[in-house]
């Protein structure tokens, strides 16, 4: 028998998660479910999902942050966009919808969470190119996301033309979904990996939605656990997000193909991806880790130096977050004193020279050429050339400027679909 798996390429997954709250209890089982759901996504026995389409929003301030990234991966997404949130669960009293908490979340002030029905309204909307969706929802009373939004009508599973839309909520939509306070996960989180990291003895050699549902439900009621619903208008066995790792499957060597759609390989005009700062971040501090500083989360810099590197540069105070600021060998204090520097921020990098500010933004990264030349010795020198953009940096004894360098063509990459 043949089973598809979904293209990895050409889909994305955005992972939600808040574990620390102002006004609600605590869940720290939240970021490790965030983690170990990245890496098995992205494992290649698993899904083999590039870790560059997996988009994960830890603690996330509004619900515009959640909705701008489910949005942008689902325009991304020409094969399955799957979503995870975990975190608490709010229900309202008066029309029965479900929020989601953010971290600032105010018990009785839904206003202060994310109505998750904002999000069922882009998902069955026109402008997501997925062909098939799944959600995850680990929090309490995610059972009622599926009143009016999956369990009869318009629902999400019979909005588009195209089948496989449904989604998993951990609990009832009068229950309370479970974080056990010794335990590593989340209680539905934690059967959702022993599935997809270890397989499900007697299943297919691809995984369903459908077939985790049942493995899942099986698994908790023998816990006497919150037993988790599916809405699918029965599609869900149809929107498949893993192999079968188990030893026990159906097919010993099950047959494996993996559908392959149009690749979209570049953003569309003027428009970047919200995550891109998470993508930034990313790159300039988990890989390359070059001398620069995380203006965000200060470590030596105080706020009065931040904010003159942000007029330094001359940055949008409203709409433009700065990440980092390089500057040979300094951070955003040397920055400031040197002619030749680079800051890196949400919409793009802002270089000075001895004239003044060049900015170019990250929907014309690929319309430049980045270049690093090295002169004699230990000496580089960052070159950055376009249709109207012309910059180029002093030569300094500096190897960062190598790693700089690096970075900023990942990032062309990652938006030329480099990392698709």
């Amino acid at each position: 028998m043949t089973y598809k798996l979904p293209n990895p390429a050409s889909s994305h997954a955005v992972l939600v998660g808040a574990h620390e709250y102002s006004n609600l209890d605590n869940l720290p089982s939240v970021q490790n479910n965030l983690v170990a759901l990245a890496d098995a996504f992205s494992d290649v026995n698993v899904w083999g999902m590039p870790k560059g389409n997996i988009c994960t929003i830890e603690q996330p301030n509004t619900a515009k942050d959640i909705l701008d990234a489910v949005i942008d991966a689902g325009r991304m997404s020409t094969d399955t966009l799957l979503i995870y949130y975990a975190g608490h669960g709010l229900a309202d009293e008066y029309t029965d919808e479900l929020y989601l908490a953010l971290p600032r979340t105010i018990p009785f002030r839904l206003d202060t969470a994310f109505r998750y029905e904002y999000m069922r309204r882009w998902l069955t909307g026109p402008e997501i190119s997925a062909n098939r969706i799944a959600v995850i929802l680990d929090c309490c009373w995610s059972g009622r996301a599926l009143q009016g939004g999956m369990a009869a009508g318009d629902a999400l599973a019979d909005s588009a033309a195209v089948p496989g839309r449904c989604v998993l909520a951990a609990s009832a939509s009068t229950g309370k979904a479970l974080a056990p306070p010794n335990e590593t996960y989340t209680a539905f989180t934690g059967v959702l990996l022993e599935a997809l990291t270890e397989g499900i003895p007697g299943a297919p050699g691809v995984l369903s939605m459908e077939t985790i549902y049942s493995f899942a439900h099986n698994r908790l009621a023998t816990q006497s656990r919150p037993l988790p619903e599916l809405g699918s208008r029965g599609v869900a066995g149809s929107v498949y997000v893993a192999r079968n790792l188990s030893k026990d499957r159906i097919s010993a060597a099950p047959s494996v193909t993996v559908d392959s759609p149009r690749v979209r390989t570049e953003w569309p005009t003027g428009k970047i991806p919200a995550r891109m700062g998470a993508v930034v971040r990313e790159i300039l501090f988990k890989k390359y880790h070059p001398y620069v500083v995380d203006v965000r989360v200060p470590k030596n810099e105080t706020r009065r130096e931040v904010r003159n590197a942000r007029s330094y540069f001359g940055l949008d105070n409203v709409n433009e977050e700065l990440i980092a600021a390089w500057g040979y060998g300094s951070g955003v204090i040397g920055a400031m004193s040197h002619p030749h520097s680079i800051a890196f921020t949400t919409r793009g990098i802002h270089c000075r020279d001895g004239g003044g500010r060049i900015f170019v933004p990250y929907e014309n990264f690929g319309k430049c050429e980045f270049r690093a030349e090295r002169s004699s010795g230990y000496n580089s020198q960052i070159l950055i050339t376009g249709s109207d953009v012309r910059w180029s940096s002093t030569c300094a004894g500096d190897q960062n400027c190598l790693y700089i360098f690096s970075a900023i063509n990942e990032i062309r990459d990652f938006l030329k679909g480099g990392n698709q």
